[in-house]
């Protein structure tokens, strides 16, 4: 994989970057254990049957003693002539190792949404994934 930029272990991910964030595409195949990737991801862009990623931003939301609450959020635009129902979303980070120079994505989360979200030309949708982190 290449190198995600600013992103560090997490999902903040520049604009554009489909490797790391959150991740929209058009499958709605079950969600299953073992899967490690989108079954359709949708690319970026700004023609038809694409979307445009903003960057994808990591807030802590509250921290506790034990646990930390995260919200990862971002907006999708579609530029293009015709609506695109989007079916899963997912969230990818970006892992880096010491001992290498390169950036690897791995998916943390893959949901399918029911019936989809159509989302019409010039229309932006915006996902959230809210996170809890237990030490228990």
């Amino acid at each position: 994989m290449g190198n995600f930029g600013t992103a560090t272990l997490g999902g903040a991910a520049p604009a554009g970057n489909t490797n790391a964030g959150i991740v929209v595409g058009t499958d709605d195949t079950p969600v299953a254990l073992g899967q490690y990737n989108l079954g359709a991801r949708i690319p970026h862009g700004d023609g038809d049957n694409m979307l445009n990623y903003s960057n994808t931003t990591v807030e802590a939301l509250n921290k506790g003693t034990d646990e930390w609450y995260f919200r990862v959020v971002r907006s999708f635009s579609n530029n293009g002539g015709v609506a695109i129902t989007v079916k899963e979303m997912g969230l990818f980070v970006a892992l880096g190792m010491r001992s290498s120079p390169y950036w690897y994505s791995c998916m943390l989360a893959r949901d399918v949404i029911p019936g989809g979200i159509e989302v019409p030309p010039g229309k932006v949708l915006t996902l959230r994934y809210v996170i809890r982190h237990a030490l228990a």
